[in-house]
């Protein structure tokens, strides 16, 4: 190995980024500085160092690096989750595409602190305590495994993946249960058996059987046009880094929704106070009606399931008043910053999201641009998600 390889292989220190947290360095103590000298011509020597510890559904951002020989190669490096000491491992995250050049070099997996669920292959908060977990840069190469210790984050007291914040604001929202009968003081914070995980023995047939296993009683029904909420609940006042507001309806009318969407509002706004620490919160808007189904305010046949987000464009100003294209200054417009949030619902799991062509942002597989004039997105832009338990 040169001089050079070897520096990079022995590097002391990487640097991780834990999502909606804090920037943490740790130590390169568990690396294996000397590798193998002779690997096979397409094995690649690469080392991985993970934290000793995360917070269930909080997420870390985690670099890598390499060094490999023989021919070039397009891959994704992968992370799985192992349960019961180390078997039933499952594909959690993967990196962006990476070039496996020959030489040295790195990548990153954003992991957001979740796993699947083996019933339907939803995500939910790891539980809190020791695992395992692999990294494997292609199917070809043998894995690298960690330990890794899930700890109790500082917005989810009790880990059922129901933040304190929304629990407190969903304080006497009915939920349906799973035998028909209804209940309103089931939101409490640090309280693991309110709601109570929906038992994994119902039937097929049950209308909450997707979400068995979970603490989860909210379900999207129909199609975008034709749709209902079931067992929605409110996204919260504000938050971590976000607000809600109401722009013509009655307060906490407008804002339910299905709890990943409510989710990702809140994994959104702790991101975003991660990227800037001062200035304009997230503000966030429509969802559905209490019950879904057609609001003549979106006529054009959304938020009728829960699934779907107004939020606000970023101002140059930091104030968190609305900013309405045609209405204000463009250079009231923080382009930086409104990309950046767009950003985060992208990689939070959005289908779809409308911005107006006046944004100045290029049209993508995910950023629908709207014409000018139209006035129906000039204030706000539009998210989107897929239903979690697929269109039903």
């Amino acid at each position: 190995m040169g001089e050079r390889e070897g520096d990079f292989m022995r590097s002391k220190y990487i640097l991780f980024s834990v999502l909606f947290s804090t920037v943490v360095i740790f130590s390169f103590g568990g690396c294996n500085p000397n590798p193998p000298p002779n690997p096979p011509e397409d094995q690649p020597v690469w080392f991985i160092e993970m934290p000793g510890s995360i917070a269930s559904g909080d997420g870390v951002s985690l670099h890598f690096g390499w060094r490999i020989t023989g021919e070039n190669l397009l891959t994704t490096a992968a992370l799985r989750f192992c349960e019961n000491g180390g078997t039933g491992c499952g594909v959690v995250a993967r990196s962006p595409q990476i070039s496996l050049s020959q030489g040295s070099g790195e990548g990153t997996i954003v992991w957001d602190g979740r796993k699947l669920m083996r019933y339907d292959g939803r995500r939910v908060p790891i539980p809190l305590g020791e695992h395992q977990v692999d990294i494997n840069i292609s199917g070809s190469y043998s894995s690298q495994r960690r330990s890794i210790t899930a700890v109790a984050n500082g917005f989810d007291s009790e880990g059922d993946d129901i933040s304190d914040v929304v629990e407190d604001e969903n304080y006497g929202t009915p939920i349906i249960d799973e035998s028909a009968n209804t209940h309103y003081a089931w939101y409490v914070p640090n309280n693991m058996n309110l709601p109570p995980t929906i038992p994994t023995t119902i039937s097929s047939n049950n209308l909450l059987y997707p979400n068995r296993g979970t603490h989860d009683y909210s379900l999207a029904r129909g199609s975008a046009s034709n749709g209902s909420l079931y067992n929605g609940l409110r996204t919260a006042n504000f938050g971590t880094g976000y607000y809600y507001f109401s722009a013509r309806d009655p307060l906490d009318s407008d804002n339910y929704g299905v709890l990943m969407t409510v989710n990702n509002v809140e994994r959104v706004g702790r991101r975003w106070r991660e990227l800037y620490q001062t200035g304009a919160r997230v503000g966030s808007g429509d969802i559905s009606l209490g019950f879904g189904g057609y609001w003549p305010d979106h006529a054009g046949g959304t938020h009728q399931r829960g699934l779907d987000v107004d939020l606000r464009y970023m101002r140059t100003d930091s104030n968190e008043q609305n900013f309405s294209f045609g209405v204000h200054p463009q250079s009231d417009f923080d382009f930086q910053k409104t990309y950046d949030l767009i950003e985060l619902f992208v990689q939070a799991g959005a289908s779809r999201i409308i911005v107006d062509a006046r944004t100045g942002f290029t049209a993508t597989y995910v950023i629908v641009l709207e014409s000018p004039g139209t006035g129906a997105h000039d204030t706000h832009f539009h998210v989107e998600f897929p239903d979690p338990d697929g269109n039903n």
